[in-house]
């Protein structure tokens, strides 16, 4: 796991890694409710401020930008 970010009002956080998984994870759970696979490994992930964006720092130097349901919304 190289990246790690805490939702700004839900119990759940977001891992990123090498291995391409971007996943969501229940606090009070504790287990990985939703995931995706990414077209590449991923350094840094974030919540936007209202936790409705996830900003992912991509390995192979792009910045990619989904919605909470991992539509794509920007790449740069």
């Amino acid at each position: 796991m190289c990246g790690l970010a805490s939702h700004p009002s839900k119990e759940e956080f977001l891992t990123v890694g090498q291995d391409g998984v971007l996943g969501i994870w229940d606090i009070k759970l504790r287990k990985q409710t939703r995931y995706a696979k990414l077209e590449c490994g991923a350094d840094a992930v974030a919540y936007s401020n209202k936790g409705d964006y996830i900003a992912i720092g991509m390995r192979n130097g792009y910045l990619l930008v989904v919605d909470e349901n991992f539509a794509p919304v920007a790449k740069t």
